[in-house]
This record gives C-alpha cells, sequence and structure tokens, in this order.
C-alpha cells in the first residue's frame, strides 16, 4: 500500500527518455536540486536499448526532419552503445544520475489540497507494491521515436498539461 508520509520532490519527471534526461539536467543547472525521474522502462532511453541493433547509429535529425539543439543537452551522433554511454556520462557530470527510478507505472496523478502533486506508482508492475511521492511540479515526457504518448492515467483538472513533440509533423495534445 502507499506511504501514509511520502517523500516529496520540487520536480517529478515522468519519462526518462532524451525528453526526460534534459529536463532533468536543465533543472540541475537552474537551481532545482529535490528531483527525481520515473520510468517505467529498467533504464533510460528504453527506446533505443529496445530497438536500435548493436552499432546502429543514433542521430539527432529524425525520419528527414533537421533538428538543431537549444539548451545545453546535446550529443554526438555515434553507435547505441556509444550514445547510451554519452547519456550516462552527461547525467553523472550534471549529478542527476541518481535521481532516476526505473520500473516505476505510473497509476494515478491528483492534485492535493496542499496544491501538491500526488503521484501514485507501482514498483515493477505489481499492484500490491504501491508507494507515492508528492511533487510540487511535474514534467510529463512520455513518448516513442518522437511521438507523444497520451498516458493511460488521467491529469488532475485545472493543471495545464501539454504533450508536444520536438517534431513539427505531430501535435501538440492538450490533456
Amino acid at each position: 500500500m502507499a506511504q501514509n508520509n511520502p517523500k516529496t520532490v520540487d520536480l517529478a519527471i515522468i519519462g526518462a527518455g532524451p525528453g526526460g534526461m534534459a529536463a532533468a539536467i536543465e533543472a540541475k543547472l537552474a537551481g532545482i536540486e529535490n528531483v527525481m525521474v520515473i520510468d517505467k522502462a529498467p533504464h533510460h532511453n528504453d527506446m533505443i536499448h529496445k530497438f536500435y541493433k548493436k552499432g546502429k547509429r543514433v542521430d539527432k535529425d529524425w525520419m528527414g526532419i533537421k533538428f538543431e539543439f537549444t539548451g545545453n543537452v546535446t550529443f554526438e551522433e555515434c553507435s547505441k552503445e556509444d550514445y547510451i554511454q554519452q547519456m550516462n556520462d552527461k547525467l553523472s557530470e550534471a549529478g542527476v544520475l541518481d535521481k532516476f527510478e526505473y520500473n516505476h507505472e505510473i497509476i494515478r496523478i491528483e492534485k492535493e489540497e496542499d496544491g501538491l502533486f500526488s503521484i501514485v506508482y507501482a514498483t515493477d508492475g505489481i499492484a500490491e507494491a504501491l508507494e507515492n511521492m508528492k511533487a510540487k511540479n511535474v514534467i510529463l515526457s512520455v513518448g516513442r521515436m518522437g511521438k507523444p504518448n497520451k498516458p493511460k492515467y488521467k491529469f488532475p483538472k485545472n493543471s495545464k498539461v501539454y504533450l508536444t513533440s520536438i517534431f513539427p509533423k505531430f501535435k501538440t495534445v492538450n490533456m
């Protein structure tokens, strides 16, 4: 069952792909120390791990769409293995590698009377192993290969939540 006195963070980031990783690093650079990144996969960049064969090149441009980075997080185009190592290094150098929690499936997110978000999640997909945390702010960074996913769980009413993509081909979805 969920804890009675959950941990409270300044920023919870849901999703440990490129967007979630960049958000964690940018938050740290902005002086936000109390951050947690939650992902249902066993590691960051799950789509790269799953869909890229050993040695496959990871490019910043995708499906013919040119991409220019803004902010502080970039990467050099390289093999799958080198990309994953680059990301590990960037997360470690920024001091956020230990802020990632894996194998956590989000069950629900609610806005409490105190103004904080309550995030309930199952560890390793086991409903009996529910945990929860509170967050002052939440970034939803979920998607697959540049296309945002609309999660199964609902976001609290009166919260401004948008799923968007860095690729102009895909629409922004207002939840």
